[in-house]
């Protein structure tokens, strides 16, 4: 997978144009930027998942999932992230009883992720 530079959606790295914007990718240019999840939980160090895995990738206190935050702020299977047909990245909150935060308020149930985003579960962002 490779981000756009322009407008952050996700490709597969042989597309030459990305599919959200017409965006043509240099031939010299095709690895993009790798798509990954940084987890930080307070009190321990951070993980890094390198994607792509099995989608939906699963997030929750449930020991089955594919991110495990181990805190009681999480639900068992509190959120999931989809790689959409368009190549964009989705995050669903899986009416969870804390919700998924990002800049300290609280985001909708459904949620499109850019490059760069950052949000919160329970303690880890």
């Amino acid at each position: 997978m490779k981000a756009c530079p322009r407008c952050g959606a996700f490709t597969f790295d042989d597309m030459e144009v990305c599919f959200g914007c017409m965006y043509h990718f240099k031939e010299d240019d095709r690895t993009g930027t790798q798509l990954h999840v940084r987890v930080q939980e307070e009190g321990h160090e951070h993980r890094l998942y390198r994607l792509p895995m099995s989608f939906p990738l699963s997030i929750g206190r449930g020991l089955g999932n594919d991110i495990h935050l181990d805190s009681a702020r999480v639900s068992r299977s509190h959120a999931c992230i989809t790689l959409l047909d368009d190549g964009r990245v989705q995050l669903d909150d899986l009416c969870s009883r804390n919700g998924i935060r990002k800049d300290g308020a609280r985001l909708p149930a459904r949620s499109i992720l850019h490059v760069g985003d950052s949000f919160q579960i329970g303690d880890a962002t």
